[in-house]
């Protein structure tokens, strides 16, 4: 009869594809792209490239709420997927927070209209295009400051968990065959 191990900890994350695509945002020049773009303008340890890597990362499996994220990569070699001196506690909700908040100030769509060159430096093949949408629950006061919603809009929406009383904000991906997000 065989017996049956259960791991001590279980996750449903696979941190096999955070080495590669920290390996892409350096091929291609993408977090000196984010930090010239969206510098860091207060005190946290890392950039907002880096916060956008551990975006996409988590885009990419789970899409873990921000205030989980600290807990997101302490199974992970945080200094060879995000850079020397990174620890996990500094990929906090608060730093991510912060990288959402340059975003929105600076304009998502025109940041990522930025990227455009990325395109023409990889020779992609765009005839076969996949878009998917997915939206986040957030709690809490978003009453916008000073900022001119361009980018991000949290609001009450209809989602499929049937939590109407929660505020969401959507993400679209566009990606092609070769599993690449384009938008």
């Amino acid at each position: 009869m065989k017996k049956i191990i259960q791991p001590l900890h279980s996750t449903h994350l696979s941190f096999k594809h955070y080495p590669i695509l920290s390996a892409f945002f350096k091929q291609y020049g993408l977090f000196a792209f984010f930090d010239f773009h969206l510098p860091k303008k207060r005190h946290f340890q890392v950039s907002h490239a880096q916060c956008l890597l551990l975006f996409v990362c988590d885009c990419l499996t789970s899409r873990t709420p921000l205030y989980l994220y600290r807990n997101l990569v302490e199974d992970l070699d945080v200094e060879m997927v995000f850079g020397p001196s990174v620890r996990p506690e500094d990929l906090n909700e608060y730093a991510m927070g912060e990288t959402l908040d340059a975003i929105r100030k600076f304009g998502g769509s025109k940041l990522f209209f930025l990227l455009k060159h990325l395109k023409s430096q990889m020779k992609l093949d765009m005839t076969h295009l996949h878009a998917d949408t997915t939206n986040f629950s957030v709690a809490g006061e978003y009453d916008g400051g000073d900022v001119e919603s361009t980018c991000i809009s949290i609001d009450y929406g209809h989602p499929k968990d049937m939590r109407t009383d929660l505020k969401r904000w959507a993400l679209m991906m566009i990606v092609i065959e070769l599993h690449f997000i384009l938008y």
